[in-house]
């Protein structure tokens, strides 16, 4: 029998190394976050979401959304490249204690899959042909709707439309997860200017967007902030709040 002396001492020295270290250290840049959720004045929720940038640009967001009304559990993994392209997504979702589905995104310049399994329609299997990449993936965590402002600026500022998938077609992303196709009229993206804003976790320089769904009539307002297109307040038509109460680690 091996001793524990001898073990340890045919193991890497490496593995003793303290996380952080010089030699443990991974080269990316990465912060973190919370948005609360409220209607009116009442807290309703949390989104806690972090966020990881590689030397080449490409940008994972991580992000576990809680929406107390609805007892709505949605956990959310999406990849965009540096051009803020969708690449992969991954998303389960939980309602009131059960499990409803996950599913799991791929993205390329000729064609979007989805592979997954929920309760109300079993496996499913999805795939589109596209004749271009496609520009954004709707997901439904704030800091992805926040992620608009990339396209917005890549566009000059001037007004985009919809994604042209989505998760779901609810507003609060409680069904599927699946791979919906939305119509290009659907939503549109204004630019309304730079404003300052201060929210519990501080007083950011934003640029205020709205998010128009024009079948419904309704006009979100999204403030978002800094290269990171991080979401610092968006408040909805039907008196939903969300505001950044934490944030830390290396955000720009």
């Amino acid at each position: 029998m091996i001793g524990r002396r001898e073990l340890l001492q045919c193991l890497p020295a490496a593995l003793f190394l303290r996380s952080g270290g010089a030699a443990a250290a991974l080269d990316q840049r990465s912060y973190r976050g919370v948005v609360r959720y409220a209607i009116g004045e009442r807290e309703n929720g949390r989104e806690t979401f972090g966020v990881t940038i590689q030397p080449d640009g490409l940008r994972t967001l991580r992000a576990q959304c809680e929406i107390e009304d609805v007892r709505l559990m949605r956990d959310v993994t999406v990849t965009l490249d540096a051009n803020w392209l969708p690449v992969v997504a991954f998303i389960q979702l939980t309602i009131a204690g059960r499990f409803t589905g996950a599913t799991w995104y791929r993205f390329s310049e000729r064609e979007v899959v989805a592979e997954g399994y929920t309760t109300a329609d079993g496996r499913i299997s999805q795939r589109f042909e596209v004749t271009e990449p496609v520009d954004a993936f709707g997901t439904h965590p704030i800091h992805g709707d926040a992620w608009n402002l990339a396209r917005l600026r890549r566009n000059g500022g001037r007004r985009i439309a919809s994604p042209r998938f989505t998760s779901s077609f609810a507003s609060n992303g409680s069904t599927g997860p699946a791979l919906v196709r939305i119509p290009q009229d659907h939503i549109a993206y204004e630019l309304e200017g730079k404003e300052t804003v201060t929210v519990p976790a501080g007083t950011f320089e934003t640029e205020h967007f709205t998010m128009n769904v024009v079948p419904r009539d309704k006009v979100n307002h999204i403030w978002a902030f800094g290269e990171d297109c991080i979401p610092a307040r968006m408040l909805t038509s039907q008196g939903r709040r969300y505001e950044l109460i934490e944030l830390d680690g290396d955000p720009r």
